[in-house]
């Protein structure tokens, strides 16, 4: 089983440092990882095991490039599991855009979630989710509701 974990950066952060320690439990446990980057390096990227296929990919660039590029490394994947809000859109716009089905995992690190309790109108149709693991217990309620 290939799984697959997007995020933007491996900066120091708690969304980031779960990402890395789920990409090196999978690969500790046998399954093939890679894991997917958008920004910088970050200073976690060190702490991610050898043999893990690791790719930087230019978000910003131009759209529809990047989201070309995007479904290339998703290619193979059984599994995407896209940490934070920011990133998931960008995956689900270009699943959208190149109709690719693939089940993903929408990993919810949102920290403001008792400031800003509005669902974001996409996230309701096109860009639900298939699965959602929120880090909080407020974060789960508020995706039940």
């Amino acid at each position: 089983m290939k799984i697959v974990q997007v995020i933007d950066q491996l900066s120091l952060g708690g969304a980031e440092r779960v990402c890395l320690n789920l990409v090196n439990l999978f690969y500790r446990k046998g399954y093939d990882v890679k894991l997917i980057l958008f920004k910088n390096k970050g200073k976690l990227l060190d702490f991610i095991d050898q043999g893990v296929d690791v790719v930087f990919l230019k978000e910003n660039q131009n759209k529809i490039q990047a989201y070309k590029n995007l479904i290339e490394e998703l290619e193979d994947a059984d599994i995407v599991h896209v940490h934070m809000r920011q990133n998931y859109r960008f995956v689900r716009k270009a699943m959208l855009f190149k109709n690719v089905k693939k089940p993903v995992i929408f990993h919810d690190h949102y920290g403001k979630i008792a400031i800003k309790k509005r669902v974001p109108l996409f996230y309701k149709s096109l860009l639900k989710p298939h699965f959602y693991i929120g880090c909080s217990k407020l974060l789960t309620d508020w995706a039940v509701h």
